[in-house]
C-alpha cells in the first residue's frame, strides 16, 4: 500500500516499486544505461539491482574490435533480454538502439 497527501507523489512511488520488483522476460525491450564496461560487453541496469549483459558479439551486426567503439559508460540505451539463467542469476542483453 502507497499513501500521499499528492496524486503525483504516489505514482512517482508507485513507478519506483514497480521498477524494483520487476520480472526480466525474454523479448521483452528496456531502457537503461550502461554501468560497467568490460573487455568482452557492457553490463546495463534493466531494473534496479538487475544488471545483463551485452556481449561484445550482440552489440552490433557487425564485428565490433572494442566494447567502447560502440558503447560507453553512462550511455543510455536500448536492450532486448535474449536468455535468462536462472541458476546462475544471469541476464543475456542485445542492443537494439543507442540513444
Amino acid at each position: 500500500m502507497i499513501a500521499s497527501t499528492e496524486l503525483e507523489l504516489a505514482e512517482l512511488a508507485k513507478n519506483k516499486v514497480l521498477a524494483i520488483t520487476v520480472e526480466p522476460e525474454i523479448g521483452f525491450q528496456y531502457q537503461c544505461h550502461i554501468n560497467r564496461i568490460l573487455d568482452f560487453g557492457a553490463f546495463a541496469e534493466i531494473a534496479p539491482g538487475k544488471e545483463g549483459l551485452i556481449h561484445i558479439s550482440k552489440l552490433a551486426p557487425y564485428r565490433v574490435k572494442k566494447v567502447t567503439d560502440v558503447v560507453n559508460l553512462g550511455d543510455e540505451v536500448i536492450v532486448e533480454v535474449i536468455r535468462i539463467d536462472n541458476e546462475k542469476g544471469r541476464i543475456d542483453l542485445k542492443l537494439v538502439k543507442k540513444l
